[in-house]
């Protein structure tokens, strides 16, 4: 059903929770309460989402929990790669990160 106010009870697709109609009201009003969520979970540090943080090495494309592991090392000249270890810091170097590595 298609419509707010329909039997079955307004429409709610996948991809968001909140029932659609195609009046310009409730499309604002759907709106306004996704911003919302959004601004809420944003405001919730990752351990209270559940989720762990964790960051991917630039070069080998490793993910490392942050929580478990520590930080990745960055780049000590533009601060800009992460890496999980010298080798791979050495080998991105080598395939072409000191042809685009600026000083920050």
């Amino acid at each position: 059903a298609p419509y707010p106010n329909s039997p079955e009870g307004p429409s709610v697709y996948a991809f968001n929770p909140y029932p659609v109609c195609f009046s310009s009201l409730c499309n604002a009003e759907s709106t306004r309460r996704a911003h919302e969520d959004r601004r809420e979970l944003s405001s919730l540090a990752p351990d209270e989402l559940g989720v762990a943080e964790s960051e991917m090495c630039d070069y080998c494309k490793k993910i490392q929990n942050v929580n478990e592991s520590g930080r990745l090392q960055r780049c000590s000249r533009c601060k800009a790669k992460l890496y999980c270890s010298k080798d791979c810091q050495t080998a991105d170097w080598r395939a072409g990160h000191k042809l685009h590595c600026f000083k920050s």
